[in-house]
């Protein structure tokens, strides 16, 4: 994580102007992978599987790896003083799907 505002060559709020989050600032980056494999055992209420492929059990894989990019702000004064505002947005960098996924 990096952090953003603490240091000493921040702008400070002047007097009688509206104050900004300058000390609860943070960006996040992460890596995630996720396998999800498939899994075991049937209906016999679809009968055969191959006119279904949604319900064939090997088909139901995926692996996936996504990049999340973060930003936390915590007001430590101001009208919003004490609230935090988090958002995060994932951008997806590899997918391998077994099968159809629907």
């Amino acid at each position: 994580m990096c952090y953003f505002g603490d240091s000493d060559m921040s702008p400070k709020p002047r007097a009688g102007s509206r104050s900004s989050p300058s000390s609860g600032q943070a960006l996040s980056v992460r890596v995630l992978a996720k396998r999800f494999g498939n899994y075991s055992g049937a209906d016999a209420a679809y009968g055969n599987p191959m006119m279904v492929p949604t319900v064939r059990t090997e088909l139901r894989g995926v692996t996936r790896v996504e990049l999340p990019v973060g930003l936390n702000v915590y007001f430590s004064d101001g009208p919003l003083k004490g609230h935090r505002i988090a958002a995060e947005w994932s951008l997806p960098l590899y997918q391998s799907l077994d099968g159809l996924q629907l």
